[in-house]
């Protein structure tokens, strides 16, 4: 969903810079003025995409950063329930009397 929104936001963005730029050569002025206004567009477009990716970038940060937490915590939980059904699991074997596979085969 997340891909939606930036894939919207670039084509907006890009929309926006054409659609302003075709303004500006359909305009009646001359070409230095229109070069001037496009030189303007430009640096403002620029701007706009170097702060979105800037946005961007830092939010990809923070959920990497969150879930590689998460991933972590889950990590640990997991070894930790293994550890114990394991520790359980040699308590009851040793409880019935379980046969060590080594001395079944001797």
């Amino acid at each position: 969903m997340a891909n939606n929104k930036s894939d919207f936001l670039v084509g907006l963005l890009i929309g926006g810079a054409l659609g302003a730029a075709l303004a500006l050569l359909y305009a009646p002025q001359s070409g230095e003025e229109t070069r001037g206004k496009l030189k303007e567009k430009g640096g403002e477009f620029k701007e706009k995409t170097t702060e979105t990716y800037d946005k961007a970038r830092t939010k990809a940060t923070e959920v990497g950063g969150t879930l590689k937490e998460k991933t972590t915590t889950i990590a640990s939980s997991v070894k930790e329930s293994a550890s114990s059904v394991a520790a359980r699991i040699g308590k009851r074997g040793e409880a019935a009397g379980a046969v060590e596979p080594e001395a079944a085969g001797a």
